[in-house]
């Protein structure tokens, strides 16, 4: 696998993920600040268990975030090399907060990072798919 398409999905997922927790998160925010101001409601910690479930959830369509489908890579169960199940991608997700050293070990290992050996997962090529 190419390591410029690998690094570039990576990349690519997190800038579309960032962009869409933006788009929810921001509104959701402004909702809750004034609703705790005017009604005394504590619920702004909701948007960010939303902005993280959505970003460790990116997979969950057949193993294919947007970036994967723009590139043609799927998460595949190293188990049965189906697509991975919803829970391996959010258990391969949840390691995104050690990002740098993701990017480090995909440069040595194409295929897998640390969140891949976390859930049996790995990475291959695939069909190309529209992002509708």
């Amino acid at each position: 696998m190419n390591l410029f398409k690998r690094l570039g999905s990576m990349l690519l997922d997190h800038f579309i993920m960032c962009l869409v927790s933006a788009v929810i998160g921001i509104p959701l925010f402004l909702i809750t600040f004034f609703a705790q101001r005017y009604f005394n409601v504590q619920s702004s910690w909701i948007i960010g268990v939303m902005v993280f479930i959505i970003y460790f959830n990116k997979d969950f369509f057949r193993g294919k975030s947007p970036a994967k489908r723009i590139l043609g890579l799927q998460v595949i169960s190293k188990k049965d090399n189906k697509p991975a199940s919803r829970i391996r991608c959010f258990l391969r997700n949840l390691t995104i907060v050690l990002w740098p050293i993701e990017v480090v070990i995909t440069l040595f290992s194409r295929q897998r990072r640390l969140g891949d050996l976390i859930a049996g997962t790995k990475v291959i090529e695939a069909e190309k798919e529209s992002v509708d």
